[in-house]
């Protein structure tokens, strides 16, 4: 029970007219659609648009871009995946590996398949400008020689080649390393929070680019959660865009069923 006219004065704080109760809830249907772009279609829906824009042309490539909520200086998210179906290049692997001595690791690599190994010499060609990288997309080096590769950082790094421990291309077990890494996808975020990667073909079953955007968005979700501790208990994909290499963009409505590993399934 109101006892005086100071409690009916508190009580109006509380009370909305029917004006702002309006303006709220306009408000917050705007806050709730800036959160879906308008270029918004369900995953089927967002396969046959792009289709049929690119009818004629089935050797494009599917692209992939996920939308991270990721503070401004938190770190890249950075990892690498199977894909259930695999779309890489062959890769040509370049490694650093001494072959005086016993020379195992160096035989270990040819036989794993490297197309180019070598050891001081090596490192004295790419220093002189004598080596042609024609291909060569991944490299390696055993941590005794590591130091000698140290000195042609500057141009390995540019080329995206300079090995590093961290990554698990500078290692003794030189024949598993180039095994694990064909075939596999590099995950990346940019300066931005986005990851934008390849996904497959166009020319592919509906089953087989959905597995494969099943498989990232849930590897995608565990490296942000394992990376970001404040991540455990949100989302840490904001959005998720599908497009062709050369079309525009679209936002799957339905991404976060694919993220939940339920037994809930896209329409197909």
């Amino acid at each position: 029970m109101l006892q005086n006219s100071s409690d009916y004065i508190r009580l109006s704080l509380y009370i909305k007219d029917a004006p702002q109760i309006r303006e709220y809830a306009r408000r917050r249907r705007r806050h709730a659609a800036k959160a879906i772009p308008d270029n918004s279609l369900p995953f089927t829906d967002a396969v046959s648009l792009i289709k049929a824009v690119e009818v004629g042309k089935p050797n494009s490539t599917w692209e992939l871009h996920v939308e991270l909520k990721l503070g401004k200086s938190a770190p890249p998210i950075r990892g690498s995946i199977f894909l259930p179906r695999s779309m890489s290049k062959t890769n040509k692997f370049l490694v650093f590996a001494k072959f005086y001595g016993k020379g195992e690791k160096a035989q270990e690599a040819l036989e794993a398949g490297a197309h180019t190994v070598g050891g001081d010499e090596l490192i004295t060609e790419i220093a002189n400008g004598t080596f042609k990288f024609e291909g060569i997309n991944k490299c390696l080096a055993t941590p005794d020689i590591f130091p000698a590769v140290s000195k042609i950082a500057r141009i390995l790094g540019p080329k995206h080649l300079m090995p590093m421990a961290k990554r698990g291309t500078v290692t003794n077990d030189i024949a598993n390393t180039i095994k694990d890494l064909t075939g596999k996808q590099e995950i990346k975020s940019d300066k931005s929070g986005v990851v934008h990667l390849g996904i497959g073909k166009l020319a592919w079953p509906i089953t087989d680019l959905r597995d494969n955007i099943k498989a990232v968005l849930q590897e995608i979700d565990k490296l942000g959660k394992s990376h970001y501790t404040k991540a455990q208990d949100r989302d840490i994909i904001k959005n998720v865009a599908l497009s062709s290499t050369r079309g525009s963009g679209i936002y799957l409505l339905d991404y976060k069923i694919l993220i939940e590993r339920t037994k809930e399934k896209l329409t197909l």
